[in-house]
């Protein structure tokens, strides 16, 4: 039996023993890691792979890169930018913007010196409010709405029938003092021939008792035939007729309606209008009657006319208003006031161009230089 000194020695811990030395690593190839050596220099045929790199250098060759390219964002940065405002494409930006606005300039300064104009204007004109003169029921309604109608035409009638009695009886009364009068006239005529026969043939008191018969049937007469004109123009006007040419507008009677005197049945627009423009004050410096006028409308924006500045409102509209305004107590705020323009139409013919009616939006442009 072996002694224990006999035995071999035990293997030390594993924490305790020494890793062998590894051999040294080659020198890494001269050319860039990715392309292979040239073959002589292995001795290999040419379509030999190239070695892979050992994992150190890949180290080193990334901390390069890295460095590298710290280097090139370090030299960005330290190279300075140009200002915007020192920017070629900036400058003529710039450049082009400010020669368009001296050339607006220009343009708005020569029109606002040559011209005047105002969006506070409106066409105006005459119309009227048919009514009726008589009182009746409606018999008959010969018009629409905005129909055309020409002076005279006949637009509505009421019931004649009760004004054809009264003309009947005027009638009858004028042929009762038209007797009443020859009568007396043929008794007047009697007593002044038979006082011309002689000094007392006649009283006085008789003959003027016959002059005076004779006055008053012959005043009879005047006023009968008066009571009969009358009657034949209550009779006419249930006849109501165009006072003048236009266009019928706010139509508001019916067949069958009792209307009363003075009674609006509709409104008869005028079609020969001009415009009413409510220019500044301190546009009124170099503007006269006469001046020429480009006019446009709102409701016919292709439509241009032309026209000349007819008179000027001697006075403010505020003047004439319902209530004027007095600035002589309480505290005073300057207001600029503005001046009606009446500008008559110069080529506006309504028989071949659109019917304008009153109240529509125009822009008059006034030339005052």
């Amino acid at each position: 039996m072996n002694s224990p000194n006999d035995l071999p020695p035990l293997p030390p811990p594993p924490e305790q023993r020494q890793r062998p030395a590894l051999p040294p690593a080659p020198n890494p190839p001269t050319e860039a890691w990715g392309r292979p050596d040239p073959p002589e220099a292995f001795g290999v045929a040419h379509h030999a792979r190239p070695k892979k790199a050992p994992p150190e250098d890949e180290e080193k060759s990334d901390q390069q890169n890295d460095t590298q390219s710290e280097d090139a964002d370090d030299q960005e940065k330290e190279t300075p930018k140009k200002p915007l405002y020192k920017r070629p494409a900036f400058l003529i930006t710039a450049a082009i913007i400010l020669l368009a606005a001296i050339i607006v300039g220009i343009a708005f300064y020569i029109h606002h010196r040559h011209w005047q104009s105002t969006d506070d204007a409106q066409t105006d004109g005459h119309y009227v409010e048919i009514s009726s003169k008589v009182s009746g029921r409606v018999e008959k309604v010969l018009i629409t709405d905005n129909q055309d109608v020409v002076a005279g035409q006949k637009l509505i009638e009421l019931d004649p029938r009760d004004y054809q009695a009264q003309r009947a009886q005027s009638e009858a009364a004028l042929g009762v003092a038209q007797a009443e009068a020859a009568r007396a006239n043929a008794e007047l005529a009697r007593y002044q021939h038979v006082a011309s026969t002689g000094p007392n043939a006649v009283s006085p008191q008789d003959l003027d008792e016959v002059v005076a018969a004779a006055r008053k049937a012959n005043a009879q007469v005047v006023q009968a035939q008066a009571d009969l004109n009358a009657a034949d123009l209550n009779l006419s006007y249930t006849t109501i007729v165009a006072p003048f040419s236009g266009r019928i507008a706010r139509k508001q009677i019916e067949p069958g309606a009792y209307v009363t005197p003075g009674q609006t049945m509709c409104s008869l627009v005028d079609p020969h209008v001009w415009v009413t423009a409510n220019f500044k004050e301190t546009q009124l410096t170099y503007m006269h009657p006469g001046d020429q006028v480009l006019i446009t409308i709102d409701a016919y924006p292709g439509l241009k006319l032309h026209g000349h500045v007819d008179s000027l409102q001697p006075g403010s509209g505020a003047v004439f208003s319902l209530l004027p305004a007095e600035n002589a107590t309480g505290n005073f705020v300057k207001v600029v006031q503005r001046v009606p323009v009446k500008i008559v139409f110069d080529d506006y013919d309504p028989t071949r161009q659109p019917f304008l009616g009153v109240g529509l939006s125009v822009t008059p442009k006034v030339r005052i230089r």
